[in-house]
């Protein structure tokens, strides 16, 4: 397959980049993340496409892997029958591809939200709504995956596998059918009511915003939920305690809250909404924690908020994030 690319139009045909970039496929995505390491030019053309892609509009309409295709075989026989015209700054080709493939490729963040039947994806610093089967909507966060269960028909249980973190608002049914949010730690189980389910690395929370819910443990002992509850499970270790509702909603407003978090977790939690390295300088920097809400829809502008109200000092390259202490 192609190693050589001089245009972001080549960058966003890709489908290694693509599976990079909205997370499904690892071992295509891990194969453009080799390219990117050792190549600058293809770690900038990156940059670029998953800029441009962050601004396409996002219609909640699902669309078959046939239709993109065709999509990017309509834009690639526009751009080779345009006259070959030599410029530099790319810019101005930028600007004049961005017009022509926008309303041609608008349809891959509905596309890959939904990869393939029962799939639904987010990328690297992108959220998406999602109208379930049965009427529920689903807010994803970025870097989450949910699949679905084949049949939600009849009275059988809705159910969902999560890899990340969602917001569900739970439509009920005349039958009264369950739906079950299934997760590394628990299973999360409703008739109708909205919560909020996060699931990483074997961490699982669940806020519970409205109505009732039941958790159910790998060892079948359960939890009953009632508004206003939060329940953290850890390497299976449960406990439950009182948090900011607002902050751990947070993201679906596009903001990032902190409430005395570690500089080491702010780390782990940028590497998984971005997908990029963070590293810290030194080890005093451990010490520092961030207490704040943060907008968290430019990630520059994010690691700018930090160094305000924190005593670090960030400075981010193409392929990573370096945070030091400005403690002596």
């Amino acid at each position: 397959m192609n190693t050589k690319f001089e245009e972001v139009s080549e960058v966003i045909a890709d489908e290694r980049f693509l599976s990079w970039y909205f997370r499904d496929n690892q071992s295509a995505g891990a194969e453009w993340e080799t390219l990117m390491e050792g190549d600058p030019q293809i770690r900038n053309l990156s940059e670029e496409a998953v800029a441009f892609l962050k601004q396409l509009p996002s219609r909640e309409i699902p669309l078959s892997r046939q239709q993109v295709e065709t999509s990017l075989d309509t834009l690639h026989g526009k751009l080779a029958a345009a006259p070959v015209v030599s410029m530099r700054p790319r810019g101005l080709w930028w600007k004049m591809a961005s017009a022509a493939a926008v309303l041609l490729i608008a349809g891959f963040f509905v596309f890959r939200s939904f990869d393939r039947p029962g799939n639904l994806t987010t990328a690297y610093g992108q959220l998406c709504t999602n109208e379930l089967p049965d009427g529920s909507t689903l807010i994803l966060n970025a870097n989450s995956k949910v699949t679905l269960s084949n049949d939600w028909k009849g009275t059988n249980d809705r159910e969902v596998w999560l890899e990340g973190e969602g917001f569900f608002k739970v439509a009920k049914t005349p039958e009264k059918k369950r739906f079950i949010v299934h997760t590394n730690n628990l299973d999360v189980i409703v008739t109708g009511t909205q919560f909020n389910v996060s699931s990483r690395n074997n961490h699982t929370t669940v806020l519970l915003t409205e109505g009732r819910v039941t958790l159910r443990m790998k060892d079948g002992s359960e939890v009953k939920m009632k508004p206003g509850d939060f329940v953290e499970m850890n390497n299976d270790q449960y406990v439950q305690r009182e948090v900011s509702e607002e902050n751990v909603l947070a993201w679906k407003d596009n903001r990032m809250a902190f409430d005395s978090t570690s500089i080491e977790d702010v780390a782990k939690i940028i590497t998984n909404h971005y997908g990029i390295k963070v590293v810290l300088g030194d080890d005093s920097v451990r010490q520092q924690y961030v207490t704040g809400v943060m907008k968290n829809n430019n990630l520059d502008e994010l690691l700018r908020a930090i160094e305000l109200i924190t005593p670090v000092t960030i400075v981010k390259t193409n392929d990573q994030i370096t945070i030091s202490s400005n403690m002596q």
